[in-house]
């Protein structure tokens, strides 16, 4: 136990006597002293004659959340060595976890997305636990393209996709109580056409990632209308690995999809004219399972399953006079759909307070192709999602959109959610829209939360989370965030006094600009008519006073739209005009800075 409160270990033993038990408060160390690691002894084993010696080592937790850590020593013969541990013994170098791998909890904290060229990138920052908790994200995209007939659903229905083990299926109506569980509906004017899943499990370093992904149609998935069992006509997408050498993870068409009954990865194509076994992430509808239970009702995939749905039967394009549709190109694209998951976030929200969800930079990647996304090409895109349990039968109150009360309990059963029914109708809606447009390379730098929290920001991003934004390509490590002296940033010929230290006012330079930067004490920028105090404009490269290298540096920077041309300006953006130059001269001549 710390002196300031510890959580011990999770790891059981020594650390953990010391501490609380719900009745007793623990140990308490003298003012002053916070214990961070706990080394124990003891000896045991072998009698008089031959005692065995331990040793274990633990990092104490300071929160339920931490993760902590700890390293069995071993044990040695107190007799023939004399009790010394020695390093033939195991006792090899302490290492921490790996945090972007592990977490302990699941949040959402924000979303932020971009489409760039031909994908649409997605950042969902928070953690995903690694006990099978899923991330579920839905998209509405207005689509009709192929293999849809009518846009998505806003009530997710019972025969979305019977792969992954019914899981999409398990969010729509239970057909055997449909006016009791009439299935998960949106926020109103959302339609769903579009689910993507991630997952990762396991402990560091063996953890395994997984994803899933399916086409929503209308009126639920595309099948062949038999009876009594209906084959699919579209698949369902699915990509999992060792996150060591699958991060991302990319639908690649390389995954196995199948498993036989001992789970190992089953031949693909076992006697299917439909699928070679040289193709392992492809199940066509109608496949020999290899273990010899009987045909695959349904397509799977390790490719992603829209544009490879548009042929379920001959997605490879093979021309053998033996396939229904010879003459199309191959749908078997690769990389399509990736993934990736960092759980190295240690803020954002808690159970009472979500006052730091801004300032989460990490979380769960989404990269689509708007192709297989289904994106029309214009209109907006609208995401919705949540955390919810493996089997899909219960909901957190970690949801995406909507301004939920930080009291919020658990979802629970998603068939009958409704985020058009009180509470929900007032807090929502409940997805979040992205307008799409050109994307650009957005420069980023260390955001300061008060003197010790950074997290690595574009401007706008730290803006907007409240933090002081340090300058475009600075680092947290070391962290810039110490207290700000007092002083304005004159750079070229502007003045402004948001910026935290002389470091970050030098370091927003932008290359190909010549404006130079000082950071002369005061509080407030020059005032009225005043050019030469605090910032001295017509030294405008603050290099060797004012000499004319100042005038060919101005009117470079002028000519190229540097917003430090702006005489008298805060450094923002702005449209130069020629009276900046009239502005600039006058100064220069007039002299009188020191």
């Amino acid at each position: 136990a710390t002196q300031t409160g510890s959580y011990g270990s999770i790891f059981g033993g020594g650390a953990n006597a010391y501490g609380g038990n719900g009745t007793q408060p623990g140990l308490k160390f003298d003012v002053g002293f916070a214990a961070d690691y706990f080394l124990g002894f003891s000896v045991g084993g072998g009698g008089d004659a031959s005692p065995t010696v331990f040793a274990d080592w633990q990092k104490l937790r300071t929160s339920p959340t931490d993760a902590g850590s700890a390293r069995f020593i071993g044990g040695t013969n107190a007799t023939t060595n004399g009790g010394i541990l020695t390093a033939s013994d195991p006792c090899p170098p302490f290492v921490e976890p790996n945090y972007a791998d592990v977490a302990n909890g699941s949040e959402i904290d924000g979303l932020y997305a971009t489409v760039c060229g031909d994908s649409l990138y997605v950042l969902v920052t928070g953690n995903l636990q690694n006990n099978g908790d899923r991330l579920d994200l839905f998209f509405d995209v207005g689509t009709v393209s192929v293999p849809l007939t009518s846009v998505g659903q806003n009530r997710l229905l019972a025969n979305l996709h019977p792969f992954d083990f019914g899981h999409l299926n398990r969010l729509g109506t239970d057909n055997t109580t449909p006016a009791t569980a009439p299935g998960l509906r949106f926020s109103t004017g959302f339609l769903a056409d579009y689910w993507v899943s991630l997952e990762n499990t396991g402990t560091s370093p063996n953890v395994a990632v997984g994803a899933w992904a399916a086409i929503i149609n209308a009126n639920g998935a595309l099948n062949d209308g038999g009876f009594p069992n209906a084959a699919y006509l579209e698949y369902g997408g699915i990509a999992n690995g060792a996150k060591a050498t699958n991060n991302p993870l990319v639908f690649d068409g390389q995954k196995c999809v199948r498993f036989d009954m001992t789970n190992m990865c089953a031949p693909n194509g076992a006697g299917s004219a439909f699928n070679p076994t040289s193709i392992p992430g492809l199940d066509i509808q109608g496949d020999t399972v290899a273990n010899g239970l009987g045909l695959i009702a349904e397509p799977y995939t390790s490719y992603a399953p829209r544009l490879l749905s548009q042929d379920v039967f001959n997605p490879l394009g093979i021309n053998d006079g033996v396939h229904p549709a010879p003459n199309h190109p191959s749908y078997a694209v690769s990389g399509l759909l990736r993934t990736s998951i960092d759980n190295s976030n240690f803020g954002g929200v808690t159970d009472v307070d979500a006052s730091k969800a801004r300032q989460v930079g990490t979380g769960m990647e989404v990269k689509i192709s708007l192709a297989e996304l289904g994106y029309s090409g214009s209109g907006p895109i609208r995401v919705a999602g949540f955390i919810v349990s493996q089997d899909h039968s219960f909901v957190s109150n970690q949801v995406i959109g909507g301004t939920l009360p930080v009291t919020q309990a658990n979802l629970g059963e998603p068939r009958t959610l409704d985020f058009q029914a009180a509470p929900f109708d007032t807090a929502g809606p409940f997805y979040v829209t992205i307008n799409p447009g050109t994307c650009a390379t957005v420069a980023t730098g260390a955001c300061c939360f008060g003197t010790t929290t950074c997290v690595l920001m574009s401007s706008a991003q730290c803006a907007a989370a409240a933090g002081v934004y340090s300058g475009n390509a600075t680092v947290c490590n070391p962290i810039p965030c110490g207290a700000a002296p007092a002083g304005v940033c004159c750079r070229g010929a502007t003045c402004n006094t948001t910026f935290a230290s002389s470091a970050a006012c030098s370091a927003t330079l932008v290359s190909g600009q010549t404006a130079g930067a000082a950071f002369p004490t005061g509080t407030a920028c020059n005032s009225g008519a005043v050019s030469n105090s605090p910032c001295c404009y017509a030294d405008y490269n603050k290099v060797n006073g004012i000499n004319v290298q100042d005038i060919f540096d101005f009117l470079g920077d002028w000519f190229a739209g540097s917003k430090y041309a702006n005489v008298g300006g805060n450094g923002s953006p702005t449209t130069l005009t020629v009276q900046n130059i009239f502005d600039f001269l006058g100064n220069w001549f007039a002299g009188g800075c020191s």
